[in-house]
């Protein structure tokens, strides 16, 4: 199944599992060897292997002993600023803000209709 962004995440952990025991078993590893290789509990193995929910540390374990780590590179990759803004001297942002509102709201607009009297 190709994950399109539109599933929910029951259907996504189901997916990262069935994926998780194809790749297993085609590196000829049986769920113990894997665990042991991992550090993953062989009860949790199966648990992911069966699409339940593990911490993020027990998916990047899986992943370093099934060589796969070097994939997150595609899946979150580094953000870069774009030529135009670092020639406009802009810089990575440290943090986000909201967008600002009109902290005065009893001040009057000087827009209007036109059909105010």
């Amino acid at each position: 199944m190709k994950i399109t962004g539109n599933e929910n995440n029951i259907t996504i952990l189901k997916e990262m599992g069935e994926r998780f025991r194809d790749t297993r078993i085609s590196m000829m590893l049986t769920r113990e060897e894997l665990a042991a290789k991992s550090g993953v509990s062989l009860s949790t193995l199966v648990r992911i292997e069966d699409g339940a929910n593990a911490s993020m540390e027990q998916y990047l374990n899986l992943m370093r002993a099934l060589g796969l780590l070097g994939n997150m590179e595609i899946l979150i990759p580094e953000y870069q600023l774009s030529p135009v803004d670092i020639a406009d001297g802009k810089h990575k942002r440290k943090r986000a803000s909201g967008m600002k509102s009109n902290t005065n709201t009893t001040a009057k607009s000087s827009w209007s209709w036109g059909d105010e009297q």
